[in-house]
């Protein structure tokens, strides 16, 4: 915020008080950002594609050529980022995670680091950005949010990063008990299976915020109704377009299921390999109804309603002055001629 209007300004003794009015931040500086934050909620898309990038090393598809020549075409794989308040919560950190942190922070220049993951299952795709640990805001104990049941996994492949809280691991573990609300600063977040692993629960977080619902399920076979009551936008599993396969529901049934439940829009997300341009990949995507394809840097933001900031005392702050002034024996008329 920068002061724009000096309003009362004195000197009593060698005290100098000044009252200046405030403007918010241009949205660049640190405080404007911190205005933003406060007033709206982000989820922005780091990464956007299945568990292989695109373009595909060898493949020369029209999906893929088009990738290479422009490059805002390209996929990284599948991550989002959430802000809000002071809070800025990753999900999924994979294989990509440091390379779309870099470009972040080149967009954000005002972003100071991750206070908190939350992680969808342990494939590859989803959890190998856990070693790169150079985004994080905090030096030690950033929380982990995952199922209960995937706990011992990552403590097995990410030993000595992770420890319980109250340690001094890099990361703790927190669990997560299927649809019991999490509040972490101005989220309420629920975990719903999504039957896509066997040897542990994948889940979908449904997030609430400043009066919205958003649901983010990257990979998914099946989601309970519960899941889908009420929310606004649901960021689904795109692997496959109109074939089931293990782990993955289609495209077309997923998006059918999710109008029939009354949500507004369908993002696409963990986009598959369609040999299709982005013009064909969209136009195909409209054909099912309100249907966005997510690209990499897509962002869905939401304002939040302040509060009324509080007016300043005047009146308060120039009797604070007069006895302060009382106290080193100078009048406050006296006080007032100084300048």
């Amino acid at each position: 915020m920068k002061p724009t209007k000096t309003l009362y300004r004195t000197r009593c003794g060698s005290i100098l008080f000044v009252i200046q009015g405030f403007t918010p931040g241009d949205g660049n500086s640190r405080d404007g950002a911190l205005s933003f934050m406060s007033r709206s909620i982000s989820l922005t898309f780091l990464g956007t594609s299945s568990a292989r990038r695109s373009p595909r090393m060898g493949c020369f598809c029209p999906q893929c050529s088009e990738a290479r020549r422009h490059r805002p075409l390209r996929r990284l794989r599948a991550s989002v980022l959430l802000r809000g308040g002071r809070e800025s919560l990753l999900i999924d950190p994979g294989p990509d995670h440091g390379l779309q942190m870099r470009g972040y922070r080149e967009q954000r220049p005002e972003f100071r680091g991750l206070t908190g993951i939350l992680l969808t299952h342990l494939h590859f795709d989803h959890v190998a950005g856990l070693f790169d640990t150079t985004h994080l805001r905090r030096p030690a104990a950033t929380p982990i949010w995952a199922p209960d049941d995937q706990h011992g996994r990552l403590k097995a492949a990410f030993w000595p990063r992770i420890g319980k809280p109250g340690s001094r691991r890099r990361y703790v573990l927190h669990g997560m008990q299927p649809e019991e609300p999490v509040e972490i600063g101005p989220f309420t977040i629920r975990a719903y299976c999504t039957f896509h692993t066997s040897s542990h629960s994948t889940v979908a977080y449904r997030v609430e915020a400043g009066g919205k619902a958003l649901l983010y399920a990257p990979d998914m076979a099946d989601l309970p109704q519960t899941a889908l009551r009420d929310v606004d936008r649901a960021l689904v599993d795109a692997a496959f377009w109109s074939r089931s396969t293990k782990g993955h529901a289609p495209v077309t049934q997923t998006v059918k299921r999710c109008l029939a439940a009354g949500v507004r829009e369908v993002w696409l997300t963990h986009v598959g390999h369609y040999g299709l341009t982005r013009d064909q990949l969209r136009a195909r995507a409209r054909r099912l109804g309100p249907v966005r394809v997510a690209e990499d840097g897509s962002e869905i933001v939401w304002n939040v309603p302040a509060a009324a900031p509080a007016r300043p005392d005047f009146e308060g702050a120039a009797r604070h002055k007069e006895d302060s002034c009382a106290l080193s024996g100078i009048s406050l008329k006296a006080a007032r001629s100084i300048r």
